[in-house]
């Protein structure tokens, strides 16, 4: 696979664990906004899969609130450059 698909592929399944954990926790993209400080734009970005780049800083206050352990749900960071691999799908 491409990097480029393998990106893509990456950040549609943050965009899926972030959607199921919103609905499991009744959360909206405004909540969720507001619990973390992360912009309602930026999370309907992520959501979307539309966001390139996606820093570690951005992520994990979501994560934290969403309950998503990097440890041991599906995402771990690899490097310093913020990439992400497939650690456990559930």
């Amino acid at each position: 696979m491409k990097q480029d698909n393998l990106n893509q592929h990456l950040y549609d399944i943050v965009a899926k664990v972030l959607k199921s954990k919103m609905k499991a926790q009744n959360l909206s993209i405004n909540k969720l906004s507001k619990l973390s400080g992360i912009s309602n734009k930026t999370i309907s970005n992520l959501l979307k899969a539309r966001s390139k780049n996606v820093r570690m800083s951005t992520i994990l206050p979501l994560f934290d609130i969403l309950n998503i352990s990097t440890d041991k749900d599906i995402i771990i960071p690899l490097n310093k450059e913020n990439k992400f691999t497939i650690k456990n799908c559930k």
